[in-house]
């Protein structure tokens, strides 16, 4: 539930439809949604902006792991199976805001 209200914290100001079915999936459990401050998006990427004092990254796999995160075979191979049967995923990853660098702890959330 947690990933989802940072998710849709983060998308809730953009009209792509990828990012309206995670606000609106948020908003049908009731979940809370935040200001996401210094937002910056790469279109046909995804978006990274800070929520709740965390760095909020949502987008495609290229994208989260151009920003230092780790997929696991498992779940590379979940992805790929979704894909492959048509789904769009959208992979979300979480960090704290630290003064060293960190890489995203990543999950993927299908839409």
């Amino acid at each position: 539930e947690e990933l989802i209200s940072l998710a849709a914290s983060a998308e809730k100001s953009s009209d792509h439809p990828l990012a309206v079915a995670i606000v609106n999936l948020a908003n049908e459990r009731g979940l809370a949604l935040h200001t996401p401050r210094n937002a910056t998006s790469r279109p046909g990427y995804g978006i990274q902006c800070t929520v709740q004092n965390r760095r909020v990254y949502v987008g495609n796999k290229r994208y989260l792991k151009s920003m230092g995160a780790q997929f696991g075979e498992k779940l590379t191979k979940k992805i790929e199976a979704m894909q492959a049967s048509g789904h769009t995923v959208a992979c979300v990853g979480v960090s704290p805001i630290q003064s060293s660098s960190s890489a995203a702890a990543a999950a993927a959330a299908a839409a």
